[in-house]
Formats: C-alpha cells, sequence, structure tokens
C-alpha cells in the first residue's frame, strides 16, 4: 500500500504536559481518514505537527517522505499540503470574499490569472459563487466554513488536513460539507484527507478509514466496517 504520511514514536510535550505520547501511524495515499476523539485528546496538535507548523519533541513524522523535522523538506512538505481550520477570525471581515480568497492565493505566490481560475473552480465546486462579492462579515456560519474550505483548496493541495470543519453547523450543512469531501475531493480529486473531529457520528458515513484518540495516544484504528461493529 502507498503510505502518504508515516509518524513513529511522533511525541509532543508543552511545559512537561505530554500532549502526544509515541504516535505510530501510516496513512494510504488517496483516502479519508476521521481522527475521532474528546476534545483535549491531541488532535488538533498532530493536524498542526503535520502541517508543519509545530515541531515534534521527539519522534518521526514524514510525509510523501519528507520529514517535518527538517528545515527544508518542510518547506517542500507546504507546497502539496493545507489546514483547514474554524477560525474565521483569520479572514478580513470587511473583505468580500473574493477578496479574501484573492489575498491568502498570493502567499502562496499563484500568478494573479491562476489564481482568478482557481477561485472560480473552487466556488463553483462548493456552490458559493454568487456570494464571493459579499462582504465576509455578512456571510453565514455554512458560507464562512465554505470559505475556510475554499482557502485550503487554492492551492490546489495533494493531502489536506481538517480540523473541525463542520463546528458549529446544521445537520443539514454539514452533510452537505461532508458529501463534498468525500464524493467531490477524495474520491472525484483523488486527494488524501485526515479530518479531526470529536463526533464519531459525524465521521462514520464517510470515512474510509477512523482513528480514535484519547489521552494523547491513538488507541485503535480501524476501517470503517471494524468501527461500527465496535461502537
Amino acid at each position: 500500500m502507498d503510505f502518504v504520511i508515516s509518524t513513529r514514536g511522533l511525541t509532543k510535550v508543552f511545559a512537561k504536559h505530554c500532549v502526544l505520547d509515541g504516535i505510530n501511524l501510516d496513512i494510504a495515499r488517496g483516502k479519508l481518514f476521521g481522527l475521532v476523539g474528546p476534545n483535549g485528546a491531541g488532535k488538533t496538535t498532530f493536524l498542526r505537527i503535520l502541517s508543519t507548523l509545530i515541531l515534534p519533541t521527539s519522534g518521526g513524522c514524514y510525509i510523501n517522505g519528507y520529514s517535518v523535522s527538517n528545515e527544508k523538506d518542510a518547506g517542500r512538505i507546504r507546497s502539496f499540503i493545507n489546514l483547514v481550520s474554524e477560525e474565521e477570525r483569520s479572514f478580513y471581515w470587511r473583505l468580500t470574499g473574493r477578496q479574501n480568497l484573492r489575498f491568502f492565493g498570493s502567499l502562496y505566490n499563484i500568478q494573479a490569472h491562476s489564481l482568478e481560475n482557481r477561485i472560480k473552480e473552487t466556488a463553483s465546486l462548493l456552490e458559493i459563487e454568487n456570494q464571493l462579492d459579499c462582504m465576509f462579515k455578512d456571510y453565514s456560519s455554512g458560507t464562512k466554513q465554505k470559505m475556510a474550505i475554499a482557502r485550503g483548496l487554492l492551492n490546489n493541495p495533494e493531502i489536506i488536513f481538517m480540523d473541525e470543519p463542520t463546528r458549529n453547523l446544521d445537520v443539514k450543512i454539514k452533510r452537505k460539507i461532508y458529501e463534498f469531501i468525500k464524493f467531490k475531493l477524495v474520491d472525484t480529486e483523488g486527494k488524501t484527507i485526515v479530518l479531526a473531529s470529536h463526533h464519531l457520528d459525524e465521521v462514520e458515513r464517510f470515512c474510509d478509514y477512523i482513528l480514535f484518540m484519547d489521552k494523547s495516544k491513538i488507541v485503535m484504528h480501524d476501517t470503517l466496517e471494524q468501527a461500527g461493529m465496535l461502537c
């Protein structure tokens, strides 16, 4: 099997508190992985290490064979990954959705013409084309979350990490976003996605594999069918 992400003994300690404790994991290419666990289990820290935002204290973490702990490798990793989170405050509320995406796209050094095409393509996939020229502050919670996903897709990443992508959304919008993630991004475009949630019912319907995390460790990882039997 082609593993796109591998960790060996991955450990992270903050102020003598162990947040990740010896994580050993292999993640296959082109699959949707649900990372499930209670708040404080270490899910966000794990995704932040995979995204090269923070360094592990010890152990190895490799993405497409590149080490997140090596500065040169980390730069290469950032060229084919992205992180989607719920951080609305990182957007500019007095700019339109299009202006926000243009700004964030410029940070990836995407040429103007290519960026406009990417914004149009991404907005179409997420069905927000008619809202791009509205002010971000006027968006509904669902549209704001779609904007976070759109931003995460601008550089057309091969691998996407998602931290609670449907937090605070109603059931109907959650289902649509999960359908988009699974059927468009993974099944159609072949992307690899690791998606963190503390609600098993949100991931069991769509994810190919479920990783159970508790008290800083991966305590179980199973296929969807096995997870259904166990839970």
